[in-house]
């Protein structure tokens, strides 16, 4: 190993905490390359252990995150893939620090109680790394049948409120701020309210956090929005679905799939969300010109531009 090497990762494992860590870079174009420090994401892998009544450990195998509110990444996990139904069937929640803070992976161990016999089928293929919500399914086809049926819109929020989820996700996003390489994903009620905010450097963890929060604090998922800082694949929107999320907004766009599994379950998908326009998918109902005043398909794309 060279010297820049040694001195670079003894940089990091003096620096690493709070999902950032600082490294020696070489800044280009100059007249002469400049070397000084920058930040970086912190990445480092976590093992998710689920231990059912009766002694029977399940290892969910590993996942990359950014370290910080590991509990919340697990129970929203858990939660997103149905094995647990309410944060109550939770009886215990144990971390295993890494060796090495900066580097070594860390273990969480979920304890369940005897309501829950079996996990299900689908986990042990589905969570492999932080970049990978759903790779390793079988059956997406069965995804989709399952998809949990949204209850009719009882609420209209205005496109207002969504123009303004993105500057309030900016404000907070402290770590890309310091990074410019992590994911955020935000919890609003229905007044616009910022409930709660996390990162990581993956988009499904990020999510999963936010989910874990919510059900650790026996919070109502029925009038929130999740908002989303990239795009609306599949994954996210199948985790927000099965949270019975009725509200995605995404700053990127979703995909074909993506829109599919939103119009089975009922759910609202809007994309493209800007400072000035965006495009609502699915759900048109639950967007409005007013509180408690519905707008059709038709009206939204005449008034605001949304596409097809």
């Amino acid at each position: 190993m060279g010297v820049i090497a040694e001195f670079t990762l003894s940089v990091m494992e003096q620096s690493s905490s709070n999902g950032s860590a600082v490294v020696p870079v070489a800044r280009y174009p100059t007249p002469h390359s400049k070397q000084t420090l920058d930040f970086v994401a912190v990445e480092e892998p976590l093992e998710i252990v689920v231990q059912l009544t009766g002694g029977e450990r399940t290892s969910l195998g590993l996942t990359m995150r950014t370290p910080g509110d590991d509990v919340d990444l697990a129970i929203g996990l858990l939660y997103a893939e149905g094995a647990i139904k309410h944060g109550d069937e939770v009886m215990s929640v144990s971390e295993k620090p890494g060796r090495c803070r900066s580097r070594g992976s860390s273990e969480i161990k979920v304890v369940l109680d005897d309501t829950v016999s079996r996990l299900p089928s689908s986990m042990e293929v589905s969570v492999k790394t932080g970049a990978c919500g759903l790779c390793g399914r079988t059956d997406t086809e069965h995804v989709l049948r399952s998809a949990r049926a949204m209850p009719p819109s009882v609420s209209v929020i205005s496109p207002e409120l969504i123009l303004r989820l993105q500057q309030e996700v900016r404000k907070c996003q402290r770590l890309f701020d310091r990074t410019g390489g992590l994911h955020a994903a935000a919890l609003f009620d229905f007044s616009g309210h910022l409930l709660q905010l996390r990162e990581d450097i993956g988009r499904h963890n990020a999510v999963d956090k936010i989910i874990g929060w919510a059900v650790r604090g026996n919070n109502p998922f029925d009038q929130t929005i999740l908002f989303l800082s990239g795009r609306a694949g599949f994954e996210l929107v199948h985790k927000a679905a099965s949270a019975g999320i009725p509200i995605v907004v995404a700053v990127g766009a979703p995909s074909s799939i993506a829109v599919e599994l939103a119009a089975r379950s009922g759910l609202t998908l809007v994309g493209f969300a800007k400072d000035t326009t965006f495009n609502v998918y699915t759900g048109f109902e639950r967007i409005g010109t007013d509180p408690g005043k519905a707008v059709g398909r038709g009206e939204m794309q005449t008034e605001f531009g949304y596409a097809e």
